[in-house]
């Protein structure tokens, strides 16, 4: 980051050092995906720009603006259950934005053999999500190099329910489930593959609007703990009987459940109607916790 840059931006908005780097990052990661060759001009930019905390909006409306919001996402982890010899990518789709990126090995787990490559630690680059209309997240691991070409496995989630503060906290730690599903002729075969632990982070100043999240109508009334308790449940299940389910149930359970409000009565039939038609649970978890309604702070 050039020296003159923090001088004035210090000097003219008072801005503590971290707050300016994640504008520089959120800047240059915007020029890089829509304009790569004003990245030289950067410095200019942020120098002669009159308030800091409108730079990254001012852009984006200039250079996509049918974006109408941006949200990083770290991936933090891989484990796999079947082993890869060659690199993985981590790949996100939300309607046409497509953005991938590859892994860099930084660490094993234990006493896992290097070989096998199932439970390891990487390093990944952000993937930066813009936003059209919230539609679900996908998230792609594909293999590059090894046996196994193409994608390996893949995780459907409710982007609105994630970007909801009511619902998960910008920075948590999220770990999902991967699915293998392969189709032939007029059958689909699907297993777990593994899963992936990622957080999002919110460009700095930036203001979601009500479209993008999951309540975009009214106040949100909800019990975070109630419906992550159903959903845990309905996962483990699937883990066991129903891979292909398993696949988008996050998206499925908050689309179809929660964003109607209807998730007090609905999430704990659900459940029941799976073990109806699957068999018992095989795991054992906790009584419930009350469904007492949360408002919106």
């Amino acid at each position: 980051m050039p020296a003159s840059v923090v001088r004035r931006s210090v000097a003219r908005e008072v801005l503590d050092l971290n707050r300016f780097e994640s504008v520089v990052d959120d800047v240059s990661s915007l020029l890089l995906k829509y304009s790569p060759k004003d990245l030289r001009k950067l410095d200019v930019m942020l120098g002669r720009c009159d308030d800091m905390r409108t730079v990254h909006r001012q852009l984006r409306q200039q250079l996509a603006p049918r974006v109408q919001a941006t949200v990083h996402c770290m991936v933090h982890r891989t484990e796999l259950l079947s082993p890869t010899k060659g690199r993985l990518m981590v790949e996100t789709v939300v309607n046409e934005d497509v953005v991938c990126v590859m892994e860099h090995k930084i660490a094993a787990h234990g006493a896992v053999d290097a070989a096998s490559d199932t439970c390891r630690e990487f390093s990944y680059p952000p993937l930066r999500i813009d936003i059209t209309s919230c539609e679900a997240l996908l998230f792609r691991v594909i293999g590059e190099g090894g046996a196994e070409e193409g994608e390996l496995c893949r995780a459907v989630l409710s982007l609105r329910a994630l970007l909801t503060p009511e619902l998960y906290d910008m920075g948590e730690a999220i770990t999902v489930s991967l699915v293998n599903v392969k189709r032939q002729r007029n059958t689909v075969h699907a297993s777990l593959a593994g899963t992936l632990t990622f957080s999002l982070k919110v460009p700095a100043f930036e203001r979601y609007p009500r479209t993008v999240l999951l309540f975009c109508h009214s106040p949100p009334r909800v019990n975070r703990d109630f419906v992550r308790y159903y959903l845990d449940r309905i996962c483990s299940l699937l883990k066991h009987y129903d891979a292909n389910s398993l696949m988008d149930i996050h998206h499925a359970v908050y689309e179809k459940y929660v964003a109607r409000r209807a998730w007090t009565v609905d999430l704990p039939n659900l459940l029941f109607t799976l073990i109806e038609r699957w068999g018992p649970e095989v795991s054992t978890f906790p009584p419930p916790p009350p469904p007492t309604l949360q408002d919106a702070q």
